[in-house]
């Protein structure tokens, strides 16, 4: 189940694909904002209110930079997934060695076999140990640590499942985050 959240889809740049189509419309909001600093910019330097000499130096090349990364930016979004999708597998690739390498109690084919000897072997340990032991009177120390690893395990699904929509709205707002760059006081936005 986790590892369908753990792989991101590669983006398609088609316009049938509902991703980028609302990637155009941001990236046309970012153009926008491209063409109202321009008019302020030539304002500026025509009538010498507004931004300084130095100030319109200092802001073009940040302009002509914000500019190319807005527009690149589904295909620097596209790149960074498919790192992130290839650094995954590898690493999980890595796990498959290290499982295959390491000796197991009988023959063990995959990690679903792995977690089900670890979890019935030391459920059958643990409930013979209680059983035994400690009887009822462990039971009200017994109740909030499963509820509490039962919450942990349902946050973790949803924090896997909320991954995968935060990553497309980011992919969707990235040419308004490299407009951010433009000017000092929203570079902490970019950031």
């Amino acid at each position: 189940i986790l590892t369908n959240f753990l792989e991101t889809k590669p983006l398609e740049s088609t316009n049938k694909s509902g991703i980028y189509i609302a990637w155009n419309i941001m990236r046309n909001f970012a153009n926008v904002v491209f063409i109202i600093v321009f008019l302020i910019i030539i304002y500026s330097q025509i009538t010498s209110v507004g931004v300084s000499n130095y100030g319109i130096k200092k802001l073009v090349p940040r302009l002509i930079i914000a500019a190319l990364l807005v527009n690149l930016s589904f295909i620097i979004c596209a790149v960074l997934l498919d790192i992130s999708n290839t650094l995954g597998y590898a690493i999980q690739d890595m796990f498959v060695e290290v499982r295959k390498a390491t000796a197991t109690i009988g023959k063990v084919h995959n990690w679903t076999d792995v977690t089900a000897t670890i979890l019935s072997n030391g459920a059958v340990i643990g409930g013979t140990a209680i059983a035994l032991n400690m009887g009822t009177e462990l039971l009200p120390m017994l109740v909030p640590i499963l509820v509490g690893a039962g919450l942990a395990i349902l946050l973790a699904l949803l924090i896997m499942a909320a991954r995968q929509a935060l990553i497309m709205i980011l992919v969707i707002i990235s040419p308004l985050a490299f407009v951010c760059y433009l000017l000092p006081g929203t570079e902490e936005w970019f950031e």
